[in-house]
C-alpha cells in the first residue's frame, strides 16, 4: 500500500515538474517572439504601401473568447498590425453593433462574422448581418468535402489557419520542440491546389489571406498559450494599398482594406522570422540593365509581359539563409538559395506565384499573377 501511495505521489510530482518545464520553455519562445519584434515606418515602393494586419480574429463577442478590443489593439500596436478585421461568432441579432468600423489608437478595427458552409470550411465575411456583401473568404479549407463551393462567388481563401496547422500536431512533440510556435507556421500543401483549382475555374488570380484564428482562450497552469500579441507576430496578411502621390501618406480605411483585398492586392508573411516589409512581386518589362516597367501586381492578368520580377527584403534576414521558389500552376519551376536582392524570371502563359523560404522554413507567400 505504503509503494503504491508513494509510486502515484512520484508520477504527480514528475507530471508537475514535466509541466512547469514545459511552460517554462514556452513561456521563453514567446519572450523571444516579442523581443524579436522590430516596428518600423510602412514601406512604400512603386506607389504601393505594404500594410500588415490581421483576419481572422475572435473577441468576447464569440462564444468561445474573453478578449477585449482594448487587448486586440494592444497586441496589434505591439506587433506592428495596422488593422484588424474581427469574425466573430454572433448572431444576426446581435449583429447590428459590428456594422461599423472603429479607429482605436491608430488601429482600424472592422467587423465581421464567422459561419459554417455547407462545403465543410467556413465562411469569413463583412457585411450587413455577415452577409459577406462586401468580403466574403473561404477558410479552414482542410475541412472542404465537396467541391460545390468552386461555383460560389469568394473574395479570397485562407491559405494559412494557425488552429488547423495546430490541429494537425503531436502537442507532446510539438511542446517538447525548442520553438513549438514555429512548427505551427506553415501553409497546409492541399490548400494551395484548392487555390490553384479555384483560379483556373474562375481563369483569374484568386485573393488569399492568413488566418491567425486567435481567441486568446487557452490557459495551461497559467500561463496563455495563444496570446493575441504572439499569434499577431507570427502570421500576418500583408495589402498593398496605393499612397497619396504628393506627401507618400497612406488613409487607411475599411473600404481601402476590403478593396485590396478583393483586388489580390495581398501576401502571407510568416513575420517572427524577419520583417517582410519590401517585399515585391510583379510582372514587368525591361530590366538587365534597363529600367522597369511596372505592367501589374499581384492580383492582375498581364497579357505578354517580358519577365517577372521578385524583390527579396534583406533588412533582417541573411541572405544566404534565404531560398526563392516560383510556382507555375502550382507546380515548382525555379528555385534559389541565396537570391539576390532583386530576381527576374522569363514570363510563359500560366498562373504564378512566389514562396520565399529563411532558415528551411515559409517565410514569404504572395499572391498571384496570371500571364497570358
Amino acid at each position: 500500500m505504503k509503494k503504491a501511495i508513494f509510486i502515484c505521489f512520484f508520477g504527480v510530482v514528475a507530471l508537475l515538474v514535466a509541466g512547469l518545464f514545459l511552460v517554462g520553455l514556452v513561456k521563453a519562445n514567446q519572450q523571444n517572439l516579442r523581443q524579436g519584434t522590430k516596428i518600423r515606418p510602412l514601406v512604400i515602393q512603386n506607389g504601393l504601401a505594404d500594410v500588415r494586419g490581421q483576419i481572422h480574429v475572435h473577441s468576447y463577442r464569440s462564444h468561445d473568447s474573453n478578449g477585449s478590443l482594448a487587448d486586440i489593439v494592444k497586441a496589434a500596436k505591439s506587433s506592428g498590425v495596422h488593422w484588424v478585421i474581427l469574425t466573430d461568432h454572433v448572431s444576426s441579432s446581435k449583429f447590428a453593433d459590428l456594422l461599423y468600423p472603429v479607429n482605436m489608437d491608430n488601429v482600424l478595427l472592422a467587423f465581421g462574422k464567422e459561419n459554417g458552409h455547407a462545403s465543410g470550411g467556413y465562411q469569413l465575411s463583412v457585411g450587413p448581418g455577415g452577409s459577406g456583401k462586401r468580403l466574403s473568404i473561404l477558410g479552414h479549407l482542410n475541412k472542404i468535402k465537396s467541391r460545390d463551393w468552386l461555383a460560389e462567388n469568394w473574395n479570397g481563401l485562407e491559405i494559412v489557419n494557425f488552429l488547423d496547422n495546430a490541429k494537425e500536431q503531436n502537442w507532446w512533440k510539438l511542446l517538447l520542440t525548442l520553438n513549438p510556435y514555429e512548427k505551427l507556421s506553415y501553409g497546409i500543401r492541399s490548400n494551395f491546389q484548392l487555390w490553384q483549382d479555384l483560379s483556373e475555374a474562375r481563369n483569374k488570380p484568386v485573393p488569399i489571406v492568413a488566418g491567425p484564428d486567435a481567441h486568446e482562450n487557452i490557459n495551461v497552469l497559467g500561463l496563455q498559450l495563444d496570446p493575441y500579441d504572439v499569434l499577431f507576430r507570427l502570421v500576418s496578411t500583408h495589402v498593398f494599398l496605393e499612397a497619396d502621390k504628393n506627401s507618400g501618406s497612406v488613409e487607411l480605411t475599411e473600404e481601402k482594406i476590403l478593396t485590396a483585398i478583393k483586388r489580390g492586392r495581398t501576401y502571407i508573411a510568416f513575420d517572427y522570422l524577419a520583417d517582410s516589409e519590401g517585399f515585391s512581386f510583379a510582372a514587368v518589362n525591361g530590366g538587365n540593365g534597363k529600367e522597369y516597367d511596372f505592367l501589374g501586381f499581384t492580383g492582375d492578368t498581364v497579357v505578354n509581359p517580358e519577365a517577372l520580377y521578385v524583390k527579396v527584403p534583406y533588412k533582417d534576414a541573411v541572405r544566404k539563409l534565404v531560398e526563392l521558389r516560383m510556382f507555375k500552376d502550382n507546380r515548382l519551376i525555379y528555385a534559389d538559395k541565396g537570391c539576390c536582392l532583386e530576381s527576374r524570371t522569363p514570363a510563359e502563359p500560366g498562373f504564378w506565384r512566389v514562396e520565399v523560404w529563411y532558415r528551411g522554413h515559409p517565410w514569404i507567400i504572395s499572391g498571384q499573377i496570371l500571364v497570358k
